[in-house]
């Protein structure tokens, strides 16, 4: 990912996307990014889809700035129209939530965070043994795996994998059963995300597994027994949307889950 300075304004970009897109490179040189830096605006611009935003948030988060994503990529679902922005837009600043995951394998420990989920999956042809623990409770899983997904997350990999989406503004997050094996019936389980959930895996003959945040890679073939805790973490994740469009950034959660925009003849 490329990186460059305008004023407070960081901008983000992928360079195979700068190369297709004459849009992206219109916008870095356009009137409106220009405005956006002459008002002294502090944000970190995104340009391209939903993978180069979550690259950014890994990267950059820890700046503690707003993320405004622009669309010029695949996948747009944490990004604005480029054509909703203007050079006198004003931005609602609206607070995402972050899993906070700690991994323990043969006694050495990764930290790391999720924006949207943070998965385990088998890498063999044999399931595997979990045992998931929320709080006093407690269940034995064995499958291919599991993710556990932010609200911004349910509308992603969970989504696929037959979870329900969560509205952005509800304290849920959702644990998410990959080819469940037994119980073979096991569904996706919202959980308040004032919880701290905690995983154990099993060494099992002949089934490896890999770890991930993102779809990036923390930790792959893993053999022996590890232990993953999540909670929600102390730190957020600000993205900035247009004023005007809060309406149908709202409206996206139910877009996802099969409504139509409702016609001006209804």
């Amino acid at each position: 990912m490329e990186t460059l300075s305008r004023g407070n304004i960081l901008v983000c970009y992928s360079s195979s996307v700068f190369d297709r897109e004459e849009g992206l490179r219109a916008f870095l040189d356009g009137p409106v990014l220009g405005a956006y830096e002459a008002r002294g605006e502090r944000m970190i611009v995104v340009l391209g889809g939903d993978g180069t935003m979550l690259r950014a948030i890994h990267e950059h988060h820890h700046l503690g700035l707003p993320f405004l994503g622009v669309d010029y990529g695949r996948k747009w679902y944490l990004l604005q129209n480029p054509k909703t922005l203007h050079a006198d837009t004003t931005f609602e600043s609206l607070s995402y939530p972050l899993l906070d995951n700690t991994l323990l394998i043969d006694d050495q420990t990764h930290h790391y965070i999720s924006f949207n989920d943070s998965f385990v999956r088998t890498t063999t042809s044999s399931i595997h043994d979990f045992r998931v623990s929320l709080g006093d409770v407690s269940l034995d899983l064995r499958g291919d795996g599991f993710l556990v997904a932010t609200p911004a997350g349910s509308t992603a990999y969970a989504r696929s994998a037959g979870a329900s989406v969560i509205p952005h503004i509800a304290p849920l997050f959702s644990f998410v059963p990959l080819h469940p094996f037994e119980p073979i019936c096991q569904s996706s389980i919202l959980y308040c995300d004032g919880c701290t959930l905690a995983i154990e895996g099993s060494r099992r003959s002949g089934s490896r597994i890999s770890i991930f945040t993102d779809s990036r890679l923390v930790a792959g073939e893993i053999e022996g027994a590890f232990t993953l805790t999540i909670k929600k973490s102390t730190e957020t994740v600000t993205l900035l949307v247009p004023s005007d469009c809060i309406p149908s950034w709202r409206e996206k959660i139910y877009i996802e889950q099969g409504f139509s925009p409702r016609s001006s003849d209804h």
